[in-house]
């Protein structure tokens, strides 16, 4: 009897040390397991097994009426893997799910939410809506009131020149909207430099002066060399741009290729910059990503220094800096 009893605890007991019961209820599982074994998750089993048996008919209805944020999302991403004619009529619904989740790939786990977790795979199918569906949604999002958690860049670029997007975009803008500075940019309008310059020089938040720094590549004017000259002044430190920043700022003034620009880049090496560890690696990144302008060879040369993993990452670079 008691070989019976024990027999039947193993088997219960098996599963735990076959599966992880890990992370939270609320997480989207991409990956079986951690990758630190062959252990695997429960919450990925069933997600599987949800996905892979439900109707479409199932899916549209989780898409949009399931009490849990990561059920949502999966069930869109599943529908878009499909090409569900009812893709689009689920995301313009979902523009104002910010229902929160987790996402956890591999051992990388981080939180989003439902329609950036949508709004990521739209934009990196360019298959699953047709021009004229894009289109509509691209309206929807620029238009829209309401809307503000969203990134309306890609959307505001994609109408660009069509009636009435200028006007909105700026409207935008002026409410604090900086992501939709590079989109602001495309028209160059120089009523619309202070706008960019105001984000550029704000020393509180990161995110419009990475912003303004995009619009700035799109426009480099004149008119932006003082407050390039000023961020220089305030401070390049790596925590203050970070290194993406950092590299924008260096390929912005090399582009304008004259004395100004050579001089504001050697002096800043010259007072701060060599004693860095990461700067000179962004210049030669800078440089040899960019348009290689001819002026700049000399200081690349006397303070840059070849990142590792260079050649690995130079087509993602150069298609970032051109």
């Amino acid at each position: 009897m008691k070989k019976r009893y024990l027999i039947i605890i193993v088997l219960v007991l098996l599963p735990v040390f076959i599966f992880i019961p890990y992370g939270s209820r609320n997480t989207y599982y991409q990956t079986p397991n951690n990758g630190f074994g062959q252990f695997v998750f429960w919450g990925w089993i069933k997600q599987q097994a949800i996905v892979r048996t439900a109707t479409d008919s199932r899916l549209e209805s989780m898409a949009l009426h399931s009490r849990k944020p990561f059920y949502r999302a999966m069930a869109f991403e599943k529908l878009a893997d499909k090409r569900n004619p009812k893709c689009q009529e689920i995301l313009i619904a979902e523009l104002t799910d910010t229902g929160k989740f987790e996402t956890q790939w591999l051992d990388l786990i981080y939180e989003t939410d439902v329609i950036t977790y949508d709004m990521i795979l739209v934009e990196d199918d360019s298959l699953l809506f047709t021009k004229e569906q894009r289109h509509h949604i691209d309206s929807v999002i620029v238009f829209k009131p309401g809307l503000d958690h969203l990134d309306r860049g890609p959307s505001a670029t994609r109408l660009y020149g069509m009636e009435g997007v200028y006007e909105r975009v700026r409207e935008l803008c002026l409410q604090g909207d900086s992501n939709l500075l590079p989109a602001i940019a495309e028209y160059k309008q120089p009523a619309d430099i202070p706008l960019v310059t105001k984000a550029l020089l704000n020393d509180e938040q990161y995110e419009p002066t990475i912003n303004a720094l995009a619009a700035i590549m799109k426009w480099r004017d004149e008119a932006y060399a003082p407050a390039l000259e000023e961020l220089c002044d305030q401070s390049l430190e790596m925590g203050r741009l970070g290194w993406y920043g950092l590299r924008l700022y260096f390929a912005i003034v090399m582009g304008y290729d004259n004395e100004w620009a050579y001089h504001l880049i050697d002096d800043w090496f010259e007072n701060w910059g060599k004693e860095s560890n990461t700067a000179p690696q962004i210049l030669y990144e800078a440089y040899y990503g960019g348009k290689e302008i001819v002026r700049f060879l000399p200081l690349v040369e006397k303070y840059g220094k070849e990142p590792f993993n260079w050649e690995q990452n130079r087509d993602y670079i150069r298609k970032l800096l051109n």
